[in-house]
């Protein structure tokens, strides 16, 4: 073999381990478990009419609230989780909450886009039998949730309507 042989054969050879060391380096990108930014996410869950925040916090200490939008967001649920309750691998997170009444909610949270999470929500009774399950898509949202900012927005117009005695069309109307 030839000098100029065994330094091709040299260069060919290390040029196939940095690529074998950059491919692993690019797989354990690929496998680190998905982080869910400190923020607000949220989104409608369309067959129960029920709005869905989840608020995660730097400090660990984390909220999922739904709100009953039938009830104009007066009827609701605080559901109250910390770092341990939160498991996460390279496809997707599951949150555990454990209710006040006994049953378990869960939460299975995959990446959708950059902003957000497709979910799949599993409610189980304190039996562990599944009672619902349900699906929706939750968006980070900058600042404050939408229905806090609508509210500061149109609460001194709601505040003033009075109610009308007809059987007419009645109601808070928005003008685009």
């Amino acid at each position: 073999m030839t000098e100029l042989t065994r330094a091709f054969l040299l260069s060919v050879y290390t040029l196939g381990v940095l690529l074998f060391l950059c491919s692993l380096n690019a797989f354990a990108e690929q496998t680190k478990p998905i982080h869910i930014p400190a923020g607000l996410y949220q989104g409608i869950q369309g067959e129960t009419a029920r709005y869905t925040l989840l608020e995660f916090k730097d400090n660990g200490q984390h909220s999922l609230i739904n709100l009953h939008i039938a009830t104009s967001f007066r009827k609701g649920e605080i559901h109250q989780f910390t770092n341990e309750q939160v498991n996460c691998s390279p496809l997707l997170c599951l949150i555990n909450v454990a209710t006040q009444q006994g049953e378990q909610i869960n939460l299975h949270l995959a990446p959708y886009l950059e902003t957000g999470f497709n979910v799949l929500e599993v409610i189980a009774g304190n039996n562990g039998k599944v009672l619902l399950s349900s699906h929706y898509t939750l968006v980070h949202r900058q600042g404050q949730s939408t229905p806090r900012s609508f509210m500061e927005k149109y609460s001194q117009q709601l505040m003033a309507q009075t109610p009308l005695a007809s059987n007419s069309v009645y109601g808070f109307w928005l003008e685009g």
